[in-house]
C-alpha cells in the first residue's frame, strides 16, 4: 500500500486516503477512523460459486465469462461500468479491502445487473463481500452509503449496457494490466481474452462516461431510480454492517 495522499476530517468522521487501483497501487483508498473502524482478520471472503469465472482485478472480464451463463441468458440483463471523469469511485464492502467498514476507491468497476419475473433487479458483483446475487436496493444502499459523506470527486456514474450487446462488442487485450516492459501487473485470467469486433480493445471506451458509446451513461440518482425504485435510497440513514462483519 501506497503512502497516504490527502487527509479528510469532517465533524464526525475523519478520513485518510491512500494509493489504490484495479492494476497496483496508484489511487485511492479512503479509510475511515481506523479507531472506529472493525477489524476483519478473522473474516473470509464469501466463496466464488464453483460454476463462476473469477480472476481478481479482471472484473470485466468476470463479467463477461457471468453474462454466457445459461442460466442467466433467460434473464432480463445489463452490464453496469462504475467508474467517474476522474477514475476515482468509493465503493465499500469490496475483497480488496482490509477492514469490511473501508471503502476501495476502484479506476472502474464492472457488475452484472439481472431482472427477476417480477421486475425486481438483482446484482452479480463478484468482488463484493455482501455475496451475490444481492436485491439491487441492498447493493446499493451497502456499497456507496458513504458516497453523501465524502468530496463529490468520488462519487460514481454508471454506464449500463445490455448484456447482449456487451457480448457482441466487448473486446480487451489486456494491455492496461501491462508495465512498460510488457509483463503483466496482476496474474491474467486462464481463459482467452475476449475478442469481437474489429478493435482489439474497447474497454476504456466502456469506461468512459464523458463520451457517448454503446450504452447509457447515469448518474448515481438515475441509476437508483433505474434500479431501485428510490433516487433518494442513500439519503436514509447509513444502514449498520452486516451481522458477519460485527467482529
Amino acid at each position: 500500500m501506497a503512502s497516504p495522499l490527502i487527509s479528510h476530517r469532517g465533524s464526525s468522521e475523519a478520513f485518510v486516503l491512500f494509493c489504490f487501483s484495479n492494476t497496483t497501487p496508484m489511487l485511492i483508498r479512503i479509510v475511515p477512523n481506523r479507531n472506529e473502524a472493525k477489524g476483519m482478520s478473522s473474516l473470509q471472503p464469501p466463496p466464488i460459486p464453483p460454476d463462476i469465472d473469477y480472476q481478481a482485478y479482471y472484473c470485466e472480464e468476470n463479467i463477461w465469462r457471468l453474462c454466457q451463463q445459461p442460466q442467466l441468458q433467460v434473464h432480463k440483463s445489463e452490464v453496469v461500468f462504475i467508474s467517474n471523469p476522474r477514475r476515482t469511485c468509493a465503493l465499500w464492502y469490496q475483497r480488496a479491502a482490509p477492514y469490511p467498514t473501508e471503502p476501495v476507491v476502484w479506476d472502474y468497476h464492472v457488475i452484472l445487473l439481472t431482472q427477476t419475473p417480477d421486475n425486481i433487479w438483482q446484482v452479480w458483483d463478484l468482488d463484493t463481500l455482501l455475496g451475490c446475487p444481492l436485491q439491487a436496493e441492498d447493493y446499493f444502499s451497502m456499497t456507496f452509503w458513504g458516497t453523501p459523506r465524502i468530496p463529490a470527486q468520488y462519487a460514481p456514474r454508471f454506464r449500463a449496457v445490455p448484456a447482449e450487446l456487451f457480448l457482441q462488442h466487448f473486446s480487451s487485450d489486456r494491455s492496461h494490466m501491462r508495465d512498460e516492459q510488457g509483463h503483466y501487473m496482476q496474474p491474467p485470467p486462464p481463459w482467452n481474452a475476449p475478442q469481437r469486433g474489429t478493435e482489439s480493445t474497447n474497454l476504456m471506451r466502456f469506461v468512459d462516461v464523458i463520451h457517448e458509446y454503446i450504452g447509457e451513461v447515469m448518474s448515481l440518482a438515475d441509476t437508483l431510480t433505474r434500479y431501485t425504485g428510490d433516487a433518494n435510497l442513500l439519503k436514509r440513514p447509513a444502514p449498520p454492517p452486516p451481522p458477519q462483519f460485527d467482529v
